[in-house]
């Protein structure tokens, strides 16, 4: 069985839930009201960041208030962590079948992932989940830090960081004895995913927020 593991863990992720709540307002007098975005791509971003930075993440169980050092963080990760190439891979991605999204994770994704890995490297990872694009919004970003690889069963076990869930052991897996007869991805969480690709991440070591 082969295992890699890099220096990143869980505990290098953020304690709280991805599920913010922003209070919308054209102008001081006129509100439309509360939207609830996640920040999956900004928390997988800024928890990378305080990594290669050798800085702690915050430990704060809550979700940073509007107006905070932190939430403006996150948010200015989240749009670095969909850019236009990103945003229109993931379209592609989610219009695609799953068979031929298999394949392009077979012979492009899953290598690329493995030398990244075995390079110490943790790697931003998109989960496409939406079933057409007016469920674009299920899909997700997530953290891989550590693989196991069992030859003879034909199974893959990605270890990642989630942050819909916070603290907690999350995996995906993929049968790929039997490639024909599809790689069944699953998360340990959620369930079935489509498929899976590599994202682009460049650190960003300043402007960090330093909370204790």
């Amino acid at each position: 069985m082969a295992i890699y593991r890099t220096g990143f863990t869980i505990e290098h992720g953020f304690r709280f839930d991805n599920w913010f709540s922003f209070d919308v307002r054209l102008t001081p007098a006129l509100r439309l009201g509360r939207v609830e975005p996640g920040l999956c791509g900004g928390m997988a971003y800024a928890a990378l960041d305080y990594y290669h930075a050798g800085v702690p993440v915050p430990r704060m169980r809550q979700a940073p208030p509007s107006g905070s050092a932190l939430l403006r963080y996150l948010i200015e990760r989240q749009l670095a962590s969909n850019r236009p190439a990103v945003l229109y891979r993931v379209l592609r991605w989610t219009l695609g079948g799953v068979a031929s999204l298999e394949q392009r994770m077979l012979a492009q994704e899953l290598p690329a992932l493995r030398r990244r890995l075995q390079r110490n490297e943790p790697t931003v990872l998109v989960l496409v989940r939406a079933p057409d694009l007016w469920h674009v919004t299920a899909n997700h970003q997530v953290v891989a830090y550590g693989y196991r690889e069992d030859e003879a069963e034909g199974i893959m076990h990605i270890d990642v960081y989630d942050p819909n869930w916070p603290g907690e052991a999350v995996s995906l897996s993929l049968e790929l004895a039997e490639p024909d007869w599809g790689l069944e991805a699953w998360h340990s969480r959620e369930g079935t995913f489509k498929g899976l690709f590599v994202q682009p991440y460049e650190p960003r070591r300043r402007g960090l927020p330093i909370i204790l």
